[in-house]
């Protein structure tokens, strides 16, 4: 990269690197998600518009964007929790994507600040009387001592970034971030297989896991 042995040691210049690292991780991913998403909503308002409460064209609904899409598609299942998560990720995407993750006044939608929501694993470790919780991507192990116990929970979680910040995120963070997202992707193909009359995990029955 043509940097010198004192440049590429330097903290300052390793750190800098690292959060531009990850966001190009986190932009990437969340594109190639979102991306996903709507390839799957334009197949299934293709597929089965009426059902959907999509009434339009569907080259009018293509050429949509991800947020009017979901919006479009009032009778989705996704327009419960998901609905919300979904809409915080293209948001995050878009920052991302287009603003280098610099959060601009797109980004808040009149509140100062980009909210980032989704749900995420949790790892949560009792070591006597007390709980830890830790994220999924905990190194090491845990002394499990008397009575010890290590539960993973999913719940909700959400992150804030004012504008003209960096949206940052730190590993568990993304790995959480993507857990959710690998499930909404699952959860819309399940969805589209069931409306077109497919069992939704029939594909996976003939699998021989016997080699693996």
């Amino acid at each position: 990269m043509g940097l010198s042995d004192a440049e590429v040691l330097d903290p300052v210049a390793i750190q800098i690197m690292r959060h531009e690292y990850a966001s190009w991780i986190a932009g990437n991913g969340l594109a190639d998600g979102t991306e996903v998403i709507s390839a799957l909503l334009n197949n299934l308002v293709a597929q089965v518009p009426h059902i959907l409460g999509f009434s339009g064209e569907f080259r009018k609904f293509e050429r949509l964007g991800l947020e009017l899409k979901l919006d479009a598609t009032t009778n989705i299942l996704l327009k419960s929790e998901y609905y919300v998560v979904v809409k915080s990720l293209n948001r995050a995407r878009n920052c991302l994507v287009h603003r280098h993750g610099i959060v601009g006044v797109a980004d808040c939608e009149g509140t100062g600040k980009l909210s980032l929501a989704w749900i995420g694993p949790v790892l949560r470790v009792r070591q006597g009387a007390n709980w830890q919780e830790v994220g999924p991507l905990h190194r090491g192990g845990f002394n499990r001592g008397d009575h010890g116990m290590v539960l993973l929970q999913v719940k909700n979680i959400d992150r804030y970034f004012p504008l003209g910040e960096k949206l940052i995120l730190p590993p568990h963070d993304l790995s959480s971030l993507f857990w959710c997202l690998q499930g909404i992707l699952v959860q819309l193909h399940v969805i589209l297989n069931g409306l077109l009359g497919f069992d939704p995990i029939d594909q996976y029955r003939d699998i021989d896991v016997s080699a693996a």
